[in-house]
């Protein structure tokens, strides 16, 4: 469904804006790489441990959004200036640049928890829980 969006969108911007958007989605992912440096995984292996209990579980994962939140907020300071560099050298405004980034940061968020919280109920296997979330 998102790669249907995603074309219809795509189909439906201009050339400037298609740089504008590649641009934006690259550094998000950018970000996304930088804040989760194998959390996820340790995370879901810690929590394999663990599982079982749900107050150890509940620490692992607490700790995780922890870190994470040090390190998405270090990847939004590195990488954010450069984003908005980038689009203002391709000839948007300063103020949609940034506007574009306040928008990532949002996604990026809400990526950045919901990658975490679905390890619990991915450990407990609960499939229809998933498939909502997802």
């Amino acid at each position: 469904m998102g790669f249907v969006t995603g074309m219809l969108i795509i189909r439906k911007m201009s050339q400037q804006e298609y740089a504008f958007y590649t641009i934006a989605n690259t550094m998000q992912g950018t970000m996304y790489l930088l804040a989760d440096l194998g959390i996820s995984s340790a995370v879901l292996a810690l929590g394999g441990r663990v599982w079982q209990d749900r107050t150890l579980l509940g620490e692992v994962i607490q700790t995780a959004l922890r870190i994470r939140y040090w390190l998405a907020t270090g990847s939004a300071l590195l990488v954010g200036p450069f984003l908005i560099w980038l689009l203002v050298r391709q000839g948007t405004s300063a103020t949609y640049a940034c506007l574009l980034f306040a928008i990532i940061l949002v996604s990026f968020g809400i990526q950045m928890a919901v990658d975490i919280l679905m390890i619990a109920p991915r450990l407990h296997a609960q499939i229809a829980r998933l498939q909502r979330l997802d």
